[in-house]
């Protein structure tokens, strides 16, 4: 998810962190909240590793130690408990592809604020209505969020995609305000005050915040063998590990014959959009390089004043590292997390798969693409899945289900549910891309 574009300068406006160990460093996709306990405590720092608790108001005494939050991950997004006006806890999606934090029409509704300023922007897929809603208070962790508005905007589409609901979307505003550390594997939030924070122990990028998202230098190199620099974003509202924007990949000799990709329609905040699926040859962001990695190539990848993005890595990537935003001073970093995966793997069958129903329950193909296993053997997006080889559906969770046909070679033979009759199908797996 995404809404700006960025500019290829990079300006710091805060003096770079300096250690002894790195020098100076200048500076596209895609369910009731449980309680999330949240903690201000225990965190093994070393000397040279330092994060402050932020505080509400400079009169409150600031703890030494940072403030952890638990997350819940699920779908590929880390949703965050946000205490509101009416002293309940909210699901936001931590997205920093969004310049702006995001209120459903739903959680608007629920805390009976007004709206005002309706709009029409661009957006990737097409046009987004939106508006703004004032008066809104928003803690995380106890701590006051300072913008006290917020856009309005219809989110309860992507909500399959993740199988969780979306009450709202933390953006820019929450980012910059903290230093923020996103660990998925144990899933939980760090937030630092910036000021006090530091740490040597990790290799820290620059990264351009001037629209309000986080975009960084890498290198794409196709499989004709051709290299081209970008500024590319790092989007965690994204479920994708790696997308390109079609411009972009055709100016750089990067897309290739598309008639050997799987092509597909992407989903953005706008709408749908033109999509291929297919592999390059080497991805060099951050610090790490990637070889062979899937990304999908969009047709369609503007920003919300309509100007061309390079391209951007989400989920499928970032969920191997430990990252720490650090806007304040321009800087990100990406530690790889012990035992990650590094393939990179898209569905077997060749289906979007999603949860739907009142509680996201309902193991669903949201999506069905063309001329793949799934399609071939009769599926259709919207049917629901009841059993995998004779197991029932409701065993896997949206993330296990993912990763089975990730993985899956051969015959399946999947019980599905459509209008309410049941249909036994048998899929012939196999790697797609």
């Amino acid at each position: 998810m995404r809404c700006r574009s960025f500019k290829k300068q990079l300006r710091s406006k805060s003096p770079p962190r300096r250690n002894a160990s790195r020098g100076v460093k200048a500076k596209w996709g895609l369910k009731p909240f449980s309680v999330v306990v949240v903690f201000c405590g225990a965190w093994p720092l070393s000397a040279a590793q330092v994060c402050h608790a932020p505080v509400d108001t400079p009169s409150k005494t600031q703890d030494a130690k940072p403030m952890e939050i638990g997350i819940v991950v699920h779908g590929g997004g880390a949703f965050v408990p946000v205490l509101m006006n009416d002293g309940k806890t909210y699901s936001f999606l931590l997205d920093t592809g969004f310049e702006d934090s995001v209120l459903d029409p739903s959680t608007v509704a629920a805390l009976h604020l007004k709206t005002v300023d309706r709009r029409t922007d661009a957006g990737p897929g097409g046009k987004v209505e939106t508006e703004t809603v004032i008066g809104v208070q928003r803690r995380v962790g106890g701590v006051r969020l300072s913008k006290p508005s917020s856009t309005v905007l219809d989110l309860s589409g992507f909500a399959p995609f993740f199988g969780h609901r979306l009450d709202g979307i933390l953006g820019y505003d929450f980012l910059s305000q903290f230093v923020v550390i996103l660990d998925y594997q144990d899933q939980k939030l760090t937030l630092c005050d910036p000021p006090s924070f530091r740490d040597t122990t990790a290799h820290f990028e620059a990264v351009n915040v001037q629209q309000k998202q986080p975009y960084v230098k890498a290198i794409i190199g196709g499989q004709n063998g051709n290299s081209a620099p970008a500024f590319i974003e790092i989007d965690t509202g994204k479920l994708d590990p790696f997308s390109l924007n079609a411009g972009f990949a055709r100016t750089h000799d990067l897309l290739g014959n598309t008639s050997k990709a799987l092509a597909f329609q992407g989903v953005g905040v706008g709408g749908g959009t033109q999509a291929w699926l297919t592999r390059t040859r080497t991805l060099r962001v951050a610090g790490f390089n990637f070889i062979n990695p899937l990304v999908a190539i969009a047709e369609d990848n503007l920003d919300r004043l309509g100007n061309q993005r390079p391209g951007a890595v989400g989920y499928g990537l970032l969920k191997q590292f430990l990252i720490t935003f650090d806007y304040s001073r321009g800087e990100i970093a990406l530690q790889r997390i012990k035992n990650a995966e590094m393939s990179f793997e898209f569905d077997h069958a060749g289906f979007v798969l999603g949860s739907t129903g009142p509680n996201f329950d309902t193991l669903t193909a949201v999506m069905v693409i063309v001329q793949t296993p799934a399609a071939k053997a009769g599926i259709m997006p919207g049917d629901e899945i009841v059993e995998i080889d004779g197991r029932p559906a409701k065993n896997y969770t949206l993330d296990q289900a993912r990763d089975y046909f990730a993985h899956a070679v051969g015959e399946r033979t999947l019980r599905i549910k459509r209008n309410g009759a049941l249909k036994t199908v048998k899929v012939t797996c196999r790697r797609l891309v």
